[in-house]
């Protein structure tokens, strides 16, 4: 609204001194304005055409009022033709903004989404990993997740089963830690941050992880790192979850090799 009363006193101001006080002479001070107008703001196409609408009506009323005979008839011509121009400009540029709004949200969903799996990205994650302990009032705790056997799935049974195992994994990961702290930061690597959780409530989940992802036919391995605020190192929250997670994954490798040599 600012700016429509900000933009009305400029063409006020130029109807003023095109007719009133220059009635002998053609508006050319109303035109560069009315030309100009859509360089100034971008508003709805609708909005910013009947205001130009509006300002060459007040405009051909002052120029009939006071315009000069033989200056009249070319003003109305002018105001006309150039406020046709002035909307079809105001149109384009509200378009090619539209556009580029579009195509920047886009970007950013790209570029913050794993698009496998709908996640938050390792980009998106790596931007948000030290800003974690500044949100967290008592702790942080991270989850590390790992799925199991997935480079052999690819080579027994084909990509598309691992990309649905990995896309099932993200599913469960995600609606037990929630979507705003949980990304995909690897190929088959699993990360939430939690701040101001309980430990024994987030065990709690992650045996419902494994449970859900069993029931899937899926095998995974998940370490917990907790830590406290006043002794938060962010780096090494998330090492020590990655750590206790490369032992769950070494004891099942084991425990796989052991089966089948029992067989």
């Amino acid at each position: 609204m600012q700016i429509y009363i900000f933009i009305s006193i400029l063409i006020g101001y130029s109807i003023v001194l095109s007719t009133r006080m220059n009635p002998d002479m053609m508006a050319v001070k109303y035109i560069a304005f009315i030309l100009a107008l859509p360089m100034l703001f971008t508003d709805q196409p609708i909005r910013v055409s009947l205001y130009i609408c509006a300002c060459t009506a007040v405009f051909i009323l002052c120029a009939i009022h006071f315009d000069a005979r033989h200056i009249l008839p070319l003003d109305i011509f002018h105001a006309l033709i150039f406020g046709a121009v002035s909307i079809v400009t105001s149109t384009y540029l509200s378009k090619i903004k539209i556009q580029r709004l579009y195509f920047e949200k886009k970007w950013k969903t790209t570029s913050e989404t794993d698009l496998m799996t709908g996640l938050h990205s390792r980009n998106l994650y790596e931007q948000r990993l030290n800003s974690y302990p500044k949100t967290c009032k008592k702790n942080l705790i991270c989850v590390f997740l790992d799925v199991n056997g997935l480079h052999e799935i690819d080579i027994h049974q084909g990509y598309d089963v691992g990309d649905r195992v990995l896309q099932m994994t993200a599913s469960i990961f995600q609606q037990a830690l929630g979507q705003e702290n949980t990304f995909r930061i690897g190929g088959d690597e699993f990360i939430a941050l939690l701040p101001d959780t309980q430990k024994n409530h987030i065990q709690a989940i992650t045996k419902h992880i494994y449970e859900q992802t069993r029931q899937s036919g899926i095998s995974v391995s998940i370490g917990i790192s907790n830590m406290n605020k006043e002794d938060m190192d962010i780096h090494l929250l998330t090492k020590r979850a990655a750590k206790e997670m490369s032992e769950v994954k070494r004891r099942y490798y084991q425990n796989a090799k052991i089966d089948r040599r029992s067989r």
